[in-house]
């Protein structure tokens, strides 16, 4: 597991690509093709290292501000809700079936 953590434990981190890491491990442990695709898996890879790369800490499209009072995401000049919202369906319908593989399995 990445961040020295054994299994069972929590990650006390907030950036989502070694959290991703992790979540690959599990799919590889317990998945097949049939239950969730690598055609998935890579869509989903994508749509991480994306949100990680606009926010790496997670606290931007949280926060309107950062703990200095300057502001979050003043690089972007808008944000597509509606593509927002339909990959974040995306990702939640893969990791929905993570959590059902490993609800099954364990």
């Amino acid at each position: 597991m990445t961040e020295g953590k054994e299994r069972g434990e929590y990650p006390t981190i907030h950036t989502l690509t070694p959290l991703w890491e992790q979540v690959k491990l599990i799919i590889d442990e317990y998945s097949n093709d049939d239950f969730i695709s690598k055609k998935e898996i890579k869509k989903s890879e994508e749509i991480i290292n994306r949100f990680d790369e606009i926010d790496p800490n997670s606290f931007s499209f949280r926060y309107d501000k950062d703990k200095k009072g300057s502001k979050n995401l003043e690089s972007l000049s808008y944000v597509n809700i509606q593509n927002n919202a339909r990959v974040i369906n995306q990702l939640h319908e893969v990791l929905e079936k993570v959590y059902s593989m490993v609800d099954y399995n364990c």
